[in-house]
């Protein structure tokens, strides 16, 4: 018998960091906007690039390559460079990335588990999508960063601006 979730479906943002393609649930996905200016903040985490004010909001904004890890630089164009502003409950940040591509829909059943490695950290990662560009991870945005981690960089911020 068919699963019963087999024709739901989950909905993404395509975006690239480095040279990979990452899908972000759209379910906490407020906006995607050009990369404007960031203003850093001292003694900040190595991925807490500063912060931005975005019609009057102050927000952090994380590197999602220096957050994962990624060390591979983007071949494309810089100008291609955003910012996807996420929401945690009544808290924003943003997540820089290389590139904003599309928005997909993804059938629920083609979504892969994501295999458990020891000593990596990857509750972040949702599931694993086999497209037509090859594999895309897909992430839960609002797990990249762990609430104590955003509540001081929030926090810090508001003191800051």
């Amino acid at each position: 018998m068919e699963n019963e979730n087999s024709n739901s479906y989950s909905r993404f943002l395509l975006v690239t960091v480095g040279e990979r393609h990452f899908g972000l649930a759209l379910s906490d996905i407020r906006e995607a906007i050009a990369l404007p200016e960031i203003t850093p903040l001292p003694a900040s985490p190595k991925f807490f690039m500063g912060i931005i004010s975005l019609r009057g909001t102050v927000i952090p904004v994380i590197d999602m390559a220096a957050k994962m890890g990624i060390k591979e630089k983007y071949n494309g164009d810089p100008l291609d460079q955003g910012v996807v502003i996420c929401q945690i409950h009544d808290q924003y940040y943003g997540i820089v990335v290389d590139a904003i591509e599309s928005v997909i829909s993804v059938q629920v059943s083609q979504i892969s588990a994501v295999p458990q490695l020891s000593n990596e950290n990857t509750s972040f990662i949702s599931g694993i999508y086999k497209g037509e560009a090859g594999l895309t991870i897909l992430i839960e945005p609002s797990l990249i960063v762990e609430k104590n981690d955003l509540t001081a960089i929030v926090d810090n911020a508001k003191l800051s601006a």
